[in-house]
């Protein structure tokens, strides 16, 4: 079995989990309210830190069990940090290319929205982190399906005789952006140093996605079904070979 298959099969969502558990027990007081800024962050750190590293291992894999594909990895994807959508995006395409995959069916697409829907209400629905970000909460509740729906996610198109890989739509890499932003701000500590205040034309015009993470989490989650499906698939794929 390859080294790091178990970390790969594992998913994101843990993190979550595992964030959720930590302060479970504290009360529902208004002094407990300064923690949520602080736990928010934690866990979103994690999460970008655990896909990033997830990435770097399927790359890793992949370039030990395919030898064509080894080349790819040393010369695109060996000092990749995976963090921005275009290094995801271009892990994505090449695991699709060498799948020679179709697109995902429509009832897998909906089922990973779904999933990762009810992963989000099942931990947080009742938690501290609900109460502490309500208008948030229901604004990815309301929202979510429309803004991030299985239309928008791992897709393959053809243009001009040419196929078209996208990991995520136009719309939802918008969404992703403000992801990264907010993940830099927060893993080099600009915030130290840089005032976190949106200029007045960004409070005028907030989008979907802007500053909340429960969309964050979400698309995180999102990202990560689609990649540990497709890496069972290579895997299935190479024991077949052997």
């Amino acid at each position: 079995m390859a080294k790091h298959n178990d970390f790969i099969f594992s998913s994101i969502e843990d993190i979550l989990e595992e964030g959720v558990n930590t302060f479970s027990l504290i009360n529902d007081g208004i002094e407990t309210y300064p923690l949520n800024e602080y736990i928010m962050k934690t866990i979103f750190l994690k999460m970008t830190g655990f896909q990033e590293q997830k990435f770097k291992c399927i790359a890793w894999e992949m370039a030990t069990e395919d030898y064509e594909f080894r080349q790819d990895f040393l010369n695109d994807f060996a000092k990749e940090a995976f963090s921005t959508y275009n290094s995801k995006q271009k892990l994505y395409k090449k695991l699709m290319e060498l799948l020679e995959r179709s697109e995902f069916s429509e009832e897998i697409k909906k089922n990973i929205v779904d999933e990762s829907e009810k992963c989000i209400v099942k931990l947080l629905d009742d938690s501290k982190l609900k109460y502490w970000n309500e208008s948030k909460y229901n604004d990815f509740k309301q929202q979510i399906k429309s803004k991030v729906s299985y239309k928008s996610i791992a897709k393959k198109s053809e243009n001009k005789s040419k196929v078209v890989y996208n990991l995520l739509d136009n719309q939802v890499q918008i969404i992703y952006e403000k992801l990264y932003r907010r993940r830099n701000r927060l893993a080099h500590n600009t915030m130290s140093y840089q005032q976190d205040l949106p200029v007045f034309e960004d409070m005028k015009m907030e989008e979907f996605g802007c500053n909340n993470y429960f969309v964050w989490f979400y698309l995180l989650i999102v990202i990560d079904k689609i990649m540990i499906r497709l890496y069972k698939e290579f895997c299935e794929i190479r024991f077949e070979l052997f």
